[in-house]
């Protein structure tokens, strides 16, 4: 069984990505819950995602958004099997740390708070039931590092791009419409 550093300080080796804890390839679902709230009359905005996987190896799903607590769209959101392929790849590629996480904030009035949740295809070679990733962040700035990144009892932290570019592809897909 894989050994997080909640669980073990010491072990975390040089180099560690996610898809050594957790093969991001296998996800069936994908639940994104995008938030920001800071001084503006749009505050807050809320965008949901709700993706599974197809039988073609796509994310298909929905989108919600909100602003000021009122429901602005509800949308069907489909990814390409290729572009669903880049952005799990993203996520396997995603360095970990044992460093406890902290929000990177700049400035005030700005406050972002993102959580994804990824469902997995169990395999017995990953964590023992690790079955579901939390990837969260509060921090500021464009891809929004460092992250929290959570599978069972283990917590790291990632302060590479990753996880941010994956939420970036999100949202210009979701644009596209």
């Amino acid at each position: 069984m894989a050994v997080g550093p909640s669980q073990n300080s010491d072990v975390v080796e040089a180099g560690l990505v996610l898809g050594d804890r957790a093969d991001t390839l296998t996800a069936q679902t994908l639940i994104v819950h995008d938030t920001w709230s800071g001084m503006s009359e749009e505050s807050p905005l809320v965008t949901i995602f709700e993706l599974r996987r197809t039988e073609q190896g796509s994310l298909t799903g929905s989108v919600k958004h909100s602003r000021r607590g009122q429901l602005q769209y509800t949308r069907e959101i489909d990814l390409s099997r290729a572009m669903t392929t880049r952005l799990l790849r993203l996520l396997k590629m995603a360095p970990l740390t044992a460093e406890p996480y902290e929000p990177h904030f700049d400035h005030t009035d700005d406050f972002p708070r993102i959580e994804i949740v990824i469902v997995l295809e169990p395999a017995p070679s990953m964590i023992s039931g690790a079955g579901m990733l939390l990837l969260a962040s509060s921090s500021q700035g464009e891809f929004h590092a460092p992250w929290s990144v959570g599978a069972e009892n283990s917590t790291w932290t990632s302060h590479g791009e990753h996880i941010g570019r994956a939420l970036a592809m999100l949202r210009r897909a979701n644009k596209q419409k």
